[in-house]
């Protein structure tokens, strides 16, 4: 019988290096794109306390060669490169240095030419080399090896969970990561057939004072067609969430997930579920603000083992799913996790955005799922949910929503705070206008006006809004603090602007026109300091969009309504469509509104603003790899990229 998932993780965790270690002369081996010579050394299998031969470490010298063959990856890895180091490492494509010391860790074994006999795998036969008498390690090699380790561990290498996975999922899964010290500069290299399909090589830059290290990506590259070509284990296809708070700062959230096996032979459900809303430290196993997950139960009631880690979860499955199979599944869940966007806990408002605050699948897709959203809060703060508004109610001082999704794309969103509403229709649809009472009254009750105008020319052009209502949300951060400052949207993949189904949200300046302006001058002062070199006023293009102010800005967000949440991007790669459509669709859309040109700016001068900052990025890369660029300049190009080329080439479509 083969163990199960408790087991394989405590056998997983006891990973230490083996005695005696292995003497190795000039071998070399190859994964992927990279290849690693081991010159001299002593090489030291990492074993469990079963006897299993989870990874490497060597000691000694060697050298390694990561080549890019990927055509994208190529328009971008010498620059990239160039941007995160001044070491020669890079020429024709390829990435070279040395090493003195490797660590390497995988899921299912590999370089089995190093360690065992071919088709060696258990109860440690790889410590009988044929080379020669092995050599313990010496006190330095241990140093060594306990700090490499150390470090990788703020890289959240979930080598357990990984490795739990391989043997239970089966089929050709692995992931192996390979760490690489000693040389100009440490690089890291992994090999993700598990999850994303994806190679990647990287440097790392470490924060003093900050319990993680900041991956410095250099390249790219897709493994057998890439994520798009491999389905996950498993796909979500409906949840049921109920959250429920006393004090609007601790809640206990139920939810109930139906999930279907798109493989076949699934024995352990992978979920993404934060540990904790630190806002101080970015360790998983921090105790503030700490999540805990009381207990998973299947459709009979029957507890789950599992292990709640690394912000994610793992569940041991009743029985082996097979393809097209779907298994229930309630999480328990409580903790103190109702903050604000920096983790804070707020007198005035909490979120549950974008974080994995409920267990969810990592790849989320056009396929969508259904939901249902249930939140319970008590006065003053009343909650605003995504998705269709169910029911709406108070009763003895607890505000009551619930609201559904047909077929989301990303998952439910909650906030709560103290808000009044301000309220107008277009069409079927219900827009309201969700505010702090200390707002101006006409800011107010002009939004909901302004957004129906938008919804109803989006509807011309797109077909129906699927969600019955639209609510415009205040937030207290500044747009600097929630991601892109001038459009309310970050880039990064998974969360294509901060407009999840049903809602729009807005930072307080978006109210007040002296906040509004402040916080432009604020604005205006940094990027004068740090921004675009390029640009004569120092801003550049981030400064002009600030200018553009609240209509602009509305206008992007209501379109995000159909591009991520109607269309998702198959990959990373295709990520710029749901920003450069959403920038696009505004342009026209600010162009149709029949008010006074002085107040709005059409179409003719965005696209002119447009055509005038793509200067600025002409030769970063493509618009497929806007994700992919990385440096200090990476931010400023992504953005040049997305916001001002990806919409040229949108026109340049619509008109052929």
């Amino acid at each position: 019988t083969a163990p199960g998932l408790q087991a394989l993780l405590e056998d997983a965790r006891s990973l230490a290096p083996a005695t005696p270690g292995l003497p190795v002369h000039e071998q070399s081996v190859r994964l992927g794109h990279i290849e690693l010579l081991f010159e001299k050394g002593v090489l030291f299998p990492l074993r469990t306390a079963e006897g299993t031969t989870a990874g490497l470490y060597f000691s000694g010298e060697g050298r390694y060669e990561y080549r890019s063959e990927d055509p994208e990856d190529r328009v971008v890895i010498a620059g990239n490169v160039a941007r995160e180091t001044r070491a020669p490492l890079c020429y024709n494509f390829a990435v070279r240095d040395r090493f003195k010391r490797a660590v390497v860790v995988f899921a299912a074994p590999v370089f089995e030419s190093l360690w065992g006999a071919a088709g060696e795998r258990e109860a440690g036969a790889g410590s009988r080399n044929s080379a020669g008498a092995g050599t313990a390690p010496t006190e330095e090699q241990k140093s060594d090896f306990g700090r490499i380790w150390k470090r990788i561990g703020q890289f959240y290498l979930a080598y357990d969970h990984l490795r739990a996975r391989a043997r239970l999922n089966g089929g050709a899964r692995q992931y192996v990561y390979i760490e690489l010290e000693g040389g100009r500069e440490t690089a890291g290299y992994t090999y993700d057939r598990m999850d994303d399909f994806e190679e990647r090589l990287s440097l790392y830059r470490k924060i003093q004072g900050i319990d993680v290290r900041i991956s410095r990506l250099l390249s790219t590259q897709p493994i057998d067609g890439g994520r798009s070509a491999h389905p996950p284990a498993l796909r979500l296809r409906d949840i049921r969430i109920d959250v429920e708070t006393e004090d609007n700062r601790t809640a206990t959230i139920r939810s109930d997930l139906t999930l279907e096996a798109i493989i076949p032979g699934v024995r352990v459900a992978h979920l993404d579920l934060l540990n904790n809303r630190d806002p101080d430290h970015f360790d998983w196993s921090s105790e503030k603000n700490r999540l805990t997950l009381r207990g998973v139960t299947d459709g009979t009631g029957r507890a789950l083992p599992f292990s709640h880690r690394y912000n994610e979860v793992l569940v041991e499955l009743p029985a082996p799913l097979e393809r097209g199979a779907t298994q229930q599944l309630r999480f328990d869940t409580s903790g103190e996790v109702l903050t604000d966007r920096r983790g804070r806990h707020d007198e005035n408002y909490f979120e549950l955005l974008f974080d994995p605050w409920y267990p969810r699948t990592p790849q989320v897709g056009s396929a969508g799922f259904t939901s249902r959203l249930k939140v319970r809060t008590r006065a003053p703060f009343r909650p605003i949910a995504s998705g269709r508004l169910l029911s709406e109610h108070e009763e003895r001082g607890i505000f009551e929503v619930e609201t559904e999704s047909p077929a989301s794309v990303q998952g439910p969103v909650v906030l709560a705070g103290k808000y009044r509403t301000s309220e107008a229709a277009a069409g079927a649809v219900a827009i309201r206008s969700d505010a702090y009472a200390e707002e101006l009254q006409e800011t107010q009750e002009k939004i909901p006006k302004l957004a129906g105008r938008f919804l109803e020319f989006y509807e011309s052009l797109l077909g129906p809004y699927p969600f019955g209502k639209l609510d415009i949300v205040e937030i207290p951060e500044s747009l600097m603090e929630l991601g892109d400052p001038f459009h309310c949207v970050g880039v990064a993949w998974g969360q294509l602007g901060v407009a999840p189904a049903g809602l729009v949200l807005m930072s307080s300046d978006a109210y007040n026109p002296y906040q509004l302006r402040a916080r432009l001058e604020a604005y205006r002062g940094f990027m004068n300091t740090h921004g675009d070199p390029r640009s004569s006023t120092g801003g550049g293009r981030r400064d002009w969009s600030v200018s553009r102010g609240v209509n602009a800005r509305l206008a992007h967000e209501i379109a995000h309504q159909w591009f991520p949440h109607q269309a998702w991007p198959a990959t990373r790669r295709d990520a710029w469509l749901a920003e450069s459509l959403a920038e696009y669709l505004s342009g026209l859309a600010m162009s149709a509104m029949q008010t006074d040109p002085r107040d709005v700016e059409g179409f003719a001068q965005q696209f002119a603003g447009w055509q005038f900052e793509a200067r600025g990025c002409a030769n970063v890369g493509s618009l497929e790899t806007a994700m992919m660029l990385t440096g200090e300049s990476a931010g400023r190009d992504s953005a040049c990229l997305v916001y001002d080329r990806g919409p040229l080439v949108l026109h340049m479509l619509r008109t052929l």
